[in-house]
């Protein structure tokens, strides 16, 4: 599996699903029948462009952090909820994900940057 690359972007303490397809180097879906934990991180990148190796942010299948929506389809959604990341600095963060299957391969399937914006208005 290729991971496709995607950066975007949330204010700090807003509620965000992002839906991830999961495709192979040609284009075809890779069901996700087999797949036994996907995991979402995230870690602030630094001046240099490098990233620390410590997640500010970590979302899984067996935590219901990440929801499979469609098994034969591919499809994922992570759920990030406000207050996931009230606590983190308005920056650049690397983020990855990554699919373990029944057979305990490993295939990361996406990677980009997402940009954590500075908020305004603080939700109770």
């Amino acid at each position: 599996m290729a991971a496709a690359e995607y950066d975007w972007a949330m204010f700090r303490n807003d509620d965000i699903t992002l839906t991830v397809s999961v495709v192979d180097a040609a284009g075809a879906v890779v069901p996700l029948t087999n797949a036994v934990e996907i995991t979402f991180a995230m870690s602030k990148k630094k001046a240099d462009g490098t990233f620390s190796t410590t997640a500010a942010l970590t979302k899984k299948k067996s935590t219901g952090g990440v929801v499979v929506t469609s098994t034969t389809g591919g499809k994922f959604n992570v759920v990030i909820n406000s207050n996931d990341t009230e606590s983190l600095s308005p920056a650049d963060y690397y983020y990855e994900v990554e699919l373990i299957d029944a057979g305990g391969d490993v295939g990361t399937c996406l990677i980009g940057t997402v940009e954590l914006k500075k908020d305004l208005i603080l939700n109770p």
